[in-house]
């Protein structure tokens, strides 16, 4: 079966219609690849961030933090219960995201910009 296209070309429906199956199975099985080595979205967040980022940059990529925590009022032992965790001091401050399955530290510097972060799980 042949339609008629612009120009007077012929394009074969059927090669069309397996071109574009192709690709939505392509895309199909790259969305569901993804998923299953990132399954509660540990890379997306750290996708997000990177050394250097502005305090404003952090929350406009990840929202609102679930607590913030100032270096002269936070103990030693600041991490939070039953979640993974990298043992650092906190030079200035650091924001903690509770997002759903993922946990993530993102400590900040004098100058208001990200010197390192986290992202774990429980």
């Amino acid at each position: 079966m042949r339609v008629s296209g612009t120009g007077g070309a012929r394009v074969p429906v059927v090669f069309t219609l397996t071109i574009v199956g192709i690709a939505v199975c392509a895309w199909g099985f790259s969305v569901v690849g993804v998923r299953l080595r990132d399954p509660f979205g540990h890379e997306v967040i750290r996708s997000k961030l990177a050394l250097g980022l502005s305090r404003a940059d952090v929350l406009s990529r990840l929202g609102e933090p679930s607590c913030v925590l100032e270096r002269a009022t936070t103990p030693d032992h600041y991490y939070v219960d039953g979640w993974a965790y990298k043992e650092r001091e906190i030079s200035n401050s650091v924001l903690v995201f509770l997002l759903g399955e993922p946990i993530c530290y993102v400590w900040i510097d004098d100058d208001g910009r990200v010197e390192d972060y986290f992202v774990g799980g429980s």
